[in-house]
């Protein structure tokens, strides 16, 4: 299923229990990510920023992060990057934590918002 807003489409994965995606640009690559509209933070794998060759521009993390479970979440850091939406050409620099752990990226609420 494709739903567009007047700016950007988002697709609903069936296969992933109705998790809705994105597709944004960052260096030139395309990168899918989940809109987590229950996430106060963004998250990048640490796989992708390496693959990216962005390692050198991760700072240390600011925050400890935790899931909805109190479960602490391991963090290498942050990095700020300049997404790009493919279809408007729209530019924004998001503040990511670079998680050490999972593969899947991720936009909270507030870059859903954006």
């Amino acid at each position: 299923m494709l739903v567009a807003d007047g700016e950007e489409s988002q697709a609903a994965d069936d296969a992933n229990d109705g998790r809705w995606y994105t597709r944004l640009e960052i260096t030139g690559k395309s990168v899918r990510f989940v809109l987590d509209t229950g996430a106060t933070v963004n998250i990048l794998p640490e796989s992708i920023v390496g693959s990216l060759d962005l390692m050198n521009n991760v700072r240390p993390a600011t925050a400890t992060l935790r899931m909805f479970d109190q479960l602490e979440l391991r963090t290498r850091g942050m990095i700020t990057v300049k997404v790009i939406h493919p279809t408007t050409a729209r530019e924004f620099d998001l503040d990511f934590y670079v998680d050490a752990k999972h593969d899947q990226p991720v936009l909270g609420i507030k870059a859903c918002r954006r």
